[in-house]
């Protein structure tokens, strides 16, 4: 992080570029790299990012770019994403949600736009939504995720996957 630290009123506040080297995901990794802006008080703290990939990257992440606003407010002891958003050629995900304490819930949409990026030897799309909340599991409380989702046109190398799974399968999962 390269930025300006300014101190005012209590608060501190940080304009700066971020510089992600490697951030990782379905075995490809790419760096990621934009303007930050983060403000600290006794009582809360506040990001806004908005990260792109570069030029040559791993398929999954060409043209990536990922928008995010979160916060902590420390009274209320509440974490709450008020946006995240990964985009690319590839594929698209938001994200929103709140925890407080052993409490809350996140929810957003999925979406990979070519399997390909992902297998060179697949092809088609799959997107849906999904959910992670928390709830009472006796004797405790624990978070379970939902996630539903379809595909399209989904064919492609192994064959196994297009003859177990169809042109069109169906995704709806508890965990």
């Amino acid at each position: 992080l390269e930025g300006e630290l300014r101190r005012a009123r209590g608060a501190t506040a940080i304009q700066g570029t971020l510089d992600a080297e490697s951030v990782n995901a379905f075995g490809q990794s790419t760096p990621l790299r934009g303007p930050v802006e983060m403000s600290l008080s006794p009582e809360l703290f506040q990001l806004e990012a908005d990260l792109r990939a570069p030029a040559r990257t791993a398929p999954i992440f060409t043209r990536a770019r990922l928008r995010t606003e979160m916060s902590f407010d420390g009274r209320r002891g509440r974490f709450e994403l008020s946006r995240a958003q990964l985009t690319s050629d590839a594929l698209d995900m938001q994200a929103q949600g709140w925890t407080n304490r052993s409490d809350g819930e996140f929810a957003g949409e999925w979406r990979v736009n070519t399997l390909a990026a992902f297998s060179r030897n697949m092809q088609g799309q799959i997107g849906g939504r999904w959910r992670a909340f928390a709830e009472n599991v006796a004797p405790a409380r624990s978070w379970t995720v939902t996630i539903q989702g379809a595909g399209e046109r989904v064919g492609g190398a192994p064959q196994i996957v297009p003859q177990l799974l169809g042109p069109s399968p169906r995704l709806d999962a508890r965990l």
